[in-house]
């Protein structure tokens, strides 16, 4: 008697990577953006108290500027 279903391992093996890569880029992405998130706080922070208002602005509307002064706080604080 032949069975109606068959198992195929390989192919069970392979959902489970996909859904295990899935998962991983899904928590990559939510850690990246929290991340990014607190180094935007930290640097608002070290504007507003450095009193570089005018900074804090442009680095608002001006995301390359905002990255050079991501370096320039990190390069002062380690």
């Amino acid at each position: 008697m032949v069975s109606l279903y068959e198992y195929d391992q390989a192919g069970h093996m392979e959902l489970i990577r996909e859904e295990a890569l899935e998962q991983g880029i899904a928590q990559g992405i939510k850690q990246g953006s929290q991340k990014t998130l607190n180094d935007i706080n930290t640097l608002n922070a070290y504007l507003i108290k450095s009193n570089r208002m005018d900074d804090l602005v442009r680095s608002t509307q001006d995301p390359q500027y905002q990255a050079q002064l991501l370096q320039e706080m990190y390069g002062n604080v380690k």
